[in-house]
């Protein structure tokens, strides 16, 4: 099933996005402030009030203006962002072989113990779901 196709986000945006994530909601001047704590340079509310609308436009943020001040929300799960993310590096990096990218992964960095146990895991569990997934196709032809 295609998902939708998530906008890009420049710098500002993301880092806005991350706030409302942890948050789950915030007005724009909670945004303000939570960025402006941690930011070297400080934003204006006009900057953020601007940045947020223009997410909301994209379909990344959800905006409740059914009182003031407004509330926003992400629309998209750091999940889904990342997934989408990773697909358009492969995409554009990898002719959209995936594999290619997890070799190379694995061959420039050194693994600890746990880190094999995960990905041979993750094979595992991908060879059981195409298992399944074939003997259902089995049993409908």
């Amino acid at each position: 099933m295609p998902t939708k196709k998530i906008s890009d986000l420049g710098p500002l945006e993301h880092s806005l996005l991350d706030i409302l994530w942890q948050r789950k909601q915030a007005t724009a001047g909670e945004v303000l402030a939570a960025y402006n704590d941690a930011a070297d340079k400080l934003l204006a509310y006009t900057t953020v009030i601007t940045l947020l609308t223009r997410m909301v436009d994209k379909g990344i943020l959800r905006v409740d203006k059914g009182r003031q001040p407004f509330n926003f929300t992400p629309s998209v799960t750091r999940e889904q962002l990342l997934r989408q993310r990773v697909r358009d590096f492969v995409s554009t990096f990898f002719d959209g072989q995936n594999v290619d990218l997890a070799l190379r992964l694995v061959e420039d960095e050194p693994l600890t113990e746990e880190a094999i146990q995960q990905l041979e895991a993750a094979l595992q569990k991908h060879k059981s779901g195409r298992k399944q997934r074939g003997r259902k196709g089995a049993r409908k032809g």
